[in-house]
């Protein structure tokens, strides 16, 4: 039988104003290592969706320790608090472990992550998360270019619907500063999420809910004064979920304008 949405649940436009704020610190040590802190803001507000403003903040700390020329391991924690309409959402803590080595004009990063993630209103939600993941950064006649991969397996603490889920992320950046005032940026992401168990017998017969989502941003940015502290920039972002269940299925096309100030 077929599932008819109500108006306030089928898909709506609307205005967005997003905000982002962030402070970055690298302290050097005798030894050679390498302690870096993190803390950053980032918001959507709605003009009119207001139970869809969200927010967070996070902290992070990493440190690099040198072990051989070219190589090192790399230590990690963050806390993360999201909240959603004005109401707490969840919190987020996390650890990793990775070893980086250095190869001509790339850097490869292997690590292992794990993160407990707590829901404030929906308790059964919340699970452990390890990730195991990949990466290569590396730097060509003024090109960047980045490709990471990861794999986790999310484990509910509750009943959640469809129990435990594996995941699967990856994503390839590229990066060209065209002059030394304009800088183009293209990101490609994948991502697929798989339950264990079958989401809800309303739905499908029970089935097991797969989700993989598509997407890609383009953005153009320009630096407006010789300082370089004020920047300019536009970004469109296209997303699709494709998925067996169709009541999670959905489009989202993005265009955005932004200044920046870089302290």
């Amino acid at each position: 039988m077929p599932i008819v949405l109500a108006d306030s649940q089928r898909p709506r436009s609307d205005a967005v104003l997003q905000s982002r704020a962030s402070l970055y610190r690298d302290f050097a040590h005798d030894s050679g290592s390498t302690t870096s802190l993190l803390a950053y803001f980032r918001g959507r507000q709605y003009a009119q969706e207001g139970d869809y403003t969200y927010y967070e903040a996070a902290l992070g700390a990493s440190h690099n320790l040198p072990i051989a020329p070219g190589r090192s391991v790399v230590l990690g924690a963050s806390l993360r608090e999201l909240t959603l309409g004005g109401r707490p959402l969840a919190l987020f803590a996390g650890s990793s472990l990775g070893l980086r080595q250095s190869l001509g004009g790339c850097m490869v990063q292997a690590n292992v992550e794990y993160e407990y993630r707590h829901y404030q209103q929906s308790a059964y939600y919340s699970a452990d998360v390890l990730w195991g993941g990949a990466g290569l950064d590396c730097q060509w006649r003024g090109n960047t270019v980045q490709l990471t991969a990861r794999a986790g397996r999310d484990s509910a603490r509750g009943d959640r619907a469809g129990g435990d889920t594996t995941r699967i992320e990856s994503s390839l950046l590229w990066r060209r500063d065209w002059t030394p005032r304009w800088t183009i940026e293209a990101l490609l992401y994948a991502v697929h999420n798989g339950d264990q168990l079958g989401y809800s017998p309303l739905l499908e017969n029970n089935a097991t809910r797969r989700i993989d989502r598509l997407g890609q941003r383009l953005s153009l940015s320009r630096t407006l004064d010789g300082s370089g502290h004020w920047r300019a920039s536009v970004e469109l972002e296209n997303s699709r979920d494709y998925s067996n269940l169709p009541i999670f299925r959905l489009n989202e096309h993005q265009i955005s304008m932004g200044l920046r100030y870089l302290f």
